[in-house]
């Protein structure tokens, strides 16, 4: 009869497979590889992307740690709805207990621990996409992010992670990033990070015996249950924040007074909490506007924090649970990944022509949010796909500038042909990241009088497959910063 731990192994080994990965083969052999690589360019003093990780690691350790203490002023029917693991069950969430927070002191180490679950997933992304992913290392190790949005950020974050000096944008970027990986209503291990991330852990913790994650003056010392804990653990304030700026009427003043009412010192001083005022609770839960922001959390929470989500929850959770309560793990199926865009599988036709796109994103190391241009906007419109993808760098000329003055500038050509550019610009008083991109038209078009563009000299370059030099991307300009905090 096999024993316990061999059943666990069979079970991890089964839900690999149905994730979409084998235990041999390239995908595997790509992920060891960018593991390796991973560990040794962020452990050592020297290496840029040290510093680099040192960025992300504190812009992580800050979001979550104000995400994850602010829970404390919330009512507690609030902290109970959060541990909800099922849908929509009010006689579970009286039983419940409320959410805890690890945010007292005598919590630090624990915290750092779980923390360092999603801030090495973020850094080991930004560390293999590079120079906008121009590699395909990530591809290689089996994501195919679907959702355009997601490859932005992560091109955001590791720009950010490059700067000198220390920018909201970035903890904007991260914060974001999860919560587009978590409202994934259609996620799968090979296209949505945090499902990957989990496949990573399994094949590098479970099916494997490899080094741990690297965690800044620390050992570390979660097992693989411990990261599911800290994956479900941290999604939870993050997603009620995200049911607190999408509920009716927010920001509602009376709501956030209520909230700024409950003290938390005892957090910072390490003691108990206290009684809970269930009659001031009461009375104000009854205020239309908590009744409207409760409806909103318990949305959020039923539709992405419970098991039976379409998104990445359902699957930690289900691990989770055969782990910790012996429930024997469903068979997850996951939906084949739709055809990205740029495939173009939904036209049989020949393209009638092509367009140029180009979006610009102004103040970018400000506010990533902030986009006062009407783009995207169409630039040319051209014959042929030849004359289209080389006007996609004139589309930066006329409107930011050319290659010459761009801090970064990098060039995809995309599996069905079409260029697309992701370019950098700094400037004395204002920074602006734009991209340009071809898209084919099947419609009527009005094609340009003029010629186009020169020739783009470097259109057929080929990638290159050798390893990132984090050193030269990152001393680039004055962005560069020799001497960043890497410890929170």
């Amino acid at each position: 009869m096999a024993s316990a731990k061999e059943k666990k192994l069979a079970m991890f080994r089964q839900w690999y497979k149905d994730a979409g990965f084998e235990t041999d083969g390239k995908v595997h052999k790509a992920i060891n590889h960018g593991l390796q690589s991973y560990r040794s360019n962020t452990i050592a003093p020297t290496s840029a992307f040290t510093r680099c990780c040192g960025k992300i690691m504190v812009a992580t350790i800050s979001l979550f740690t104000e995400r994850n203490s602010q829970i404390e002023r919330w009512p507690t029917e609030v902290r109970k709805m959060l541990n909800r693991t099922t849908q929509d069950n009010p006689e579970q969430d009286a039983s419940l207990e409320p959410f805890t927070t690890w945010a007292r002191p005598r919590d630090i180490e624990k915290r750092k621990q779980a923390v360092a679950v999603w801030y090495n997933l973020i850094a080991f992304l930004a560390f293999h996409w590079g120079n906008y992913d121009k590699e395909k290392m990530i591809e290689r190790m089996g994501l195919k992010i679907r959702d355009e949005k997601l490859k932005v950020l992560i091109d955001d974050i590791s720009l950010f992670s490059k700067m000198r000096k220390k920018t909201a944008a970035m903890t904007e970027a991260i914060e974001y990033f999860c919560r587009l990986a978590m409202t994934d209503e259609h996620a799968t291990p090979t296209s949505n990070p945090l499902l990957w991330w989990i496949a990573v852990l399994v094949q590098s913790e479970v099916l494997d015996s490899q080094p741990r994650l690297p965690i800044s003056g620390m050992v570390d010392q979660l097992d693989f249950e411990g990261k599911l804990n800290a994956l479900d653990h941290y999604a939870r304030p993050l997603m009620l924040h995200y049911a607190f700026e999408k509920s009716p009427g927010y920001p509602s003043e009376y709501v956030i007074n209520s909230l700024d009412q409950t003290s938390i010192t005892w957090v910072d001083f390490d003691q108990e909490r206290p009684q809970t005022d269930s009659h001031r609770e009461a009375l104000i839960l009854a205020h239309a506007d908590w009744k409207s922001l409760m409806s909103e959390i318990n949305d959020v929470v039923n539709t992405w924090c419970t098991k039976g989500s379409s998104g990445p929850m359902h699957t930690i959770i289900c691990l989770r649970n055969s782990l910790e309560i012996g429930e024997s793990l469903p068979t997850l199926k996951y939906e084949s990944p739709d055809p990205t865009p740029e495939l173009d599988m939904e036209h049989d036709q020949t393209p009638t022509g092509y367009k140029v796109m180009l979006h610009i994103t102004e103040s970018f190391t400000i506010d990533p949010k902030v986009n006062t241009q009407a783009y995207p906007a169409v630039c040319y419109n051209k014959k042929t796909l030849d004359e289209a993808n080389r006007a996609v760098a004139k589309a930066f000329e006329d409107e930011v500038g050319g290659k010459k003055d761009a801090l970064y500038w990098d060039k995809i050509i995309r599996s069905d042909g079409t260029v697309k550019i992701r370019a950098v610009f700094v400037h004395p008083f204002e920074n602006a990241k734009a991209m340009a991109w071809v898209e084919k038209e099947y419609g009527d078009i009005e094609f340009d009088h003029d010629s186009g563009a020169e020739p783009d000299e470097d259109l057929d370059m080929e990638d290159s497959d050798d390893e990132l030099d984090w050193e030269t991307l990152t001393r680039a300009s004055g962005w560069y910063d020799d001497n960043p905090r890497i410890s929170p």
